[in-house]
């Protein structure tokens, strides 16, 4: 008994130990750059931008215990739903926090430094592919498959070169390569031996872990699902109706359970705000020097292997490897057309981001392929080589480049056409091992030659290393000083305007409470906050950021802004800040005019009486916007009529307006110009004629503008901007040369009267701030009856006690938190949980609970109850 144990113990270790030394080869080419060049394993900008801020922002959010809502995501918000797109559900990513919490104790760990992170992409690389290893290997042993052949599909799947590139990139992607296994053999097993749990382990998993590859997962199990009807095999057993309706009930439950996760990811995806993509797709993709899929594709590049496989008619004969040829012709053929890019992102925007279900198919393909190797005649091989010949000499002739995997073509055919022609079966037997052996190194070789050309280039070498990470435009050490000062000389509530360059995740990383988010998903109210009810103009046009207010002094104060830190070289700041620390490489400054975080009005605005972006500042600093309201505001005079306009090298045709070089639009202000005063020009401007971006100039100001299809265009064409004449009283505006619809609109002077009235109003000692990771203390000091007004982002799931008794919260100012408080009432307390989060974790208890009685014996009698 014991040396059974002991055997199975020692099975374990070398089986652990083949997976680890096969995963170390796969990062091996990272693993090398890092170590030897401080090159990290994540990309230049969406890696360094979003994913290493978003891995280090929740862990130290779950680890401090908060799970849901904080303040200082962004202007603050619900990061457990809108992070679920990348990591706050992500399964794998629990699993690394629970493995750096476990170090850590042991070993105290600096989980506070973005270098950090960049280091444990390598680790948790590593460990993924251990698991897409195995869980590949499974699978092709369950569809018998030999132990070699197995090792090799999963070598062969886990070093495509899909794979880095979802890893350098867009670390959560590569996940898919985990979970597509998975969900492969639980379909295999209910058709092979009628188990259950796997379907509901894996849907659940899916599911939780990523909602939109979950519909990937789902696409692809269906697809699956139905070709395994129609190829049968012969240990499948007999499927009854009956059997389809327990695999139904097993996919629901699977689904139950997933729901705590689910449910919000898929709630923050439907709240997000994204233009519609309208732009005319064609049907087939641009065929260039980087489309051929067998040599030089940015995405993924087939094994030539695979192509002696398809050309290989005599294995046809064996049902699975009918199966995966036409399978995989199929998707070598769907990926030259956009059609599955656009099915694969919800009828959206084409995404090429389902290329690792041809990476997969092609690598069963291939291990189909060496598995009956010993079967196929000469003859039959030399016809499959000469194809595939053509199509190497073909790639490299349009590459024109030579590659060192190439060497490996002679070097596989020779070991083939030994193999076939010797008869000695321990030399046979040699050459087939050599064989594998030589695949394997095909496939290292080409995952390593595509890396360095297409993901490794000069541009990632530059900017996705340590010393980029400990640079100024970055994350430098300089920055971390003057950020620890602003932060130990500010309240909690308070905030500080700054960001890293383009880096609007730097208030994650670099730990205060900022202004800015850069996120493919969040809450579509600040959408409508930026673009329409402020305009707020990014001085980049994205749809997936936020940041700063473009220097408009009243929306800084009323986000309780103190301090506001630039570059020296950096043109602007917000009016009513006044410079207070200046080194010749930053400008610090602190606001002279700053609103309270809490305030009680009893002042209400209409927002439907409130028609231009001014007068909804003035309304907010006064009272409080809401639906309903009874005050008036003094509306802001629009100036334009009375201003001087002259064009300069700008023509009018048809209704449009062609900006030549050197163009110029001069707006001359008559009145005399203080130096504290701001303008507001509304311009529309729409540049459809030509697919590149363009620059709008106002004065000093620079506003880049995407191209007319960019995927990540606002499509907002009414813009503001904020400026200060020149000490000639001119507004200049200029254009990049095109044809554009151009409008002037309106012209709005602000004296910021009204900030000034505000601060008399409400000042700042009416009330005590304390933020905890749980809730939010306000103690109110005097006041009257009314609306107490915090500049937190209103939520559903927000709620209120007054002095311990529940109160609604409501939305106000389009964005804030407001709570009904009479006169003798003082202490607030806010709390956040994800709306209906007690009914969803119900039913997702209540569902693990089905799932583990339908899959026990306790499930018989269920069971016996579906038969009938």
């Amino acid at each position: 008994m014991r040396d059974i144990i002991n055997k199975k113990i020692a099975k374990v270790i070398i089986g652990f130990g083949i997976l680890l030394l096969l995963a170390l080869i796969v990062n091996g080419y990272p693993i090398y750059q890092f170590y030897k060049n401080e090159i990290i394993f994540t990309g230049p900008n969406d890696g360094i931008s979003q994913m290493l801020p978003f891995q280090m922002y929740i862990f130290e959010q779950y680890t401090s215990g908060n799970f849901f809502y904080s303040t200082d995501f962004g202007l603050g918000g619900d990061f457990y739903s809108d992070l679920a797109y990348y990591y706050s559900t992500s399964v794998i990513f629990m699993l690394n926090i629970i493995g750096v919490s476990l170090i850590n104790i042991i070993h105290p760990l600096n989980t506070g430094d973005i270098k950090f992170w960049a280091e444990n992409a390598i680790y948790i690389s590593v460990f993924k592919s251990m698991l897409i290893i195995g869980f590949t290997y499974l699978y092709f042993r369950i569809i018998k498959m030999g132990h070699l052949t197995s090792v090799l599909g999963g070598l062969l799947f886990a070093s495509s070169s899909l794979y880095y590139r979802f890893t350098t990139h867009w670390s959560f992607f590569s996940d898919v390569f985990i979970w597509l296994p998975i969900l492969l053999i639980a379909i295999e097993l209910f058709f092979r031996k009628k188990q259950y749990w796997p379907i509901i382990l894996i849907v659940a998993l899916s599911l939780i872990n990523n909602f939109y590859f979950g519909y990937y997962q789902a696409i692809t199990g269906i697809f699956y699902f139905v070709i395994r009807i129609f190829y049968k095999q012969k240990d499948d057993l007999k499927i009854s109706k009956k059997d389809y309706m327990k695999f139904i009930c097993s996919t629901i439950l699977g689904f139950g359970i997933s729901l705590f996760a689910f449910f919000y990811s898929a709630r923050s995806f439907i709240n997000n705000e994204r233009p519609k993509y309208n732009v005319d797709v064609g049907l087939f993709n641009p065929f260039n020097v980087h489309a051929n899929i067998f040599y030089d594709n940015y995405l993924i590049v087939i094994l030539f292997v695979a192509i002696q496989a398809i050309f290989t008619i005599s294995l046809y004969k064996y049902r699975f490897y009918k199966m995966f040829s036409i399978v995989t012709i199929t998707l070598m053929l769907l990926s030259v057309t956009s059609l599955p890019d656009i099915f694969f992102n919800g009828f959206s925007a084409p995404q090429k981001r389902w290329h690792y279900l041809l990476a997969f198919f092609s690598s069963g393909l291939i291990v189909q392929y060496v598995q009956y190797f010993k079967e196929i005649k000469i003859k039959t091989y030399i016809i499959s080589l000469i194809p595939t010949l053509v199509i190497l000499i073909i790639g490299w002739m349009v590459a024109n480049y030579f590659t060192v995997w190439l060497l490996m073509f002679p070097i596989i055919s020779g070991i083939g056409y030994l193999i076939l022609i010797t008869n000695k079966e321990k030399l046979r037997n040699g050459l087939y091992i050599a064989l594998i052996i030589s695949i394997g190194i095909l496939s290292i070789l080409v995952a390593y030659v595509n890396t360095d050309k297409q993901i490794y280039h000069d541009d990632h070498r530059k900017r996705a290393s340590l010393y980029y990470l400990n640079s100024s435009v970055y994350d430098s050490g300089l920055q971390k000083y003057y950020i620890n000062e602003m932060n130990r000389n500010k309240k909690d509530e308070e905030r500080i305007g700054w960001r890293v360059l383009s880096q609007d995740n730097s208030p994650l990383y670099q730990g205060y409470k900022g202004m800015s988010i850069y996120s493919s998903i969040f809450d579509k109210q600040w959408v409508d906050f930026y673009y329409r009810k402020m305009k707020v103009n990014l001085p980049h046009e994205s749809v997936s950021r936020y940041t700063l207010f473009q220097d408009r002094s009243n929306i800084y104060s009323l986000f309780s802004t103190k301090y506001f830190m630039k570059k020296s070289y950096d043109q602007g700041h917000p009016t009513n800040f006044e410079k207070i620390k200046a080194d010749g490489k930053y400008d610090i400054y602190e606001n002279k005019m700053q609103l309270p975080a809490v305030k009680v009005t009893h002042k209400y605005y209409d927002d439907e009486k409130l028609n231009t972006p001014i007068d909804r500042e003035h309304a907010m600093i006064d009272g409080a916007i809401t639906d309903k309201g009874t005050e008036k505001i003094n509306e802001s005079k629009n100036m334009l009529n009375h201003a001087e306009i002259t064009y300069k090298n700008i023509a009018k045709k048809n209704g449009k307006y062609e900006f030549m070089p050197h163009n110029e639009i001069k707006i001359h202000l008559n009145n005399d110009i203080k130096s504290n005063e701001n303008y507001y020009l509304s311009m529309y401007i729409n540049r459809k004629s030509v697919e590149s971006n363009f620059k709008v100039f106002v004065n000093d100001y620079q506003n880049l503008r995407l191209f007319e299809s960019s995927k990540y265009r606002t499509h907002e064409n009414n813009l503001l901007y904020n400026t200060k004449p020149d000490k000639n009283g001119d507004i200049i505006v200029r254009v990049t040369p095109g044809v554009y619809k151009f409008k002037l609109q309106e012209l709005h002077k602000e004296d910021y009267e009204y900030l000034k009235s505000g601060i008399k109003q409400y000042p700042k000692n009416q009330y005590t701030y304390n933020e905890t990771k749980n809730d939010i203390q306000i103690r109110l000091k005097e006041h009257k009856s009314g609306k107490a007004i915090v500049n937190i982002p209103y939520k559903k799931g927000l709620t209120a006690e007054v002095d311990g008794v529940k109160r609604k919260v409501e939305r106000v100012n389009y964005v804030m938190t407001g709570i009904d408080v009479k006169s003798n009432e003082h202490h607030i307390v806010l709390k956040y949980f994800p709306p209906y989060f007690k009914i969803i974790v119900s039913i997702s208890i209540i569902s693990l609970i089905l799932s583990i009685v339908f899959c026990t014996k306790l499930g018989g009698k269920l069971k016996s109850f579906i038969n009938k």
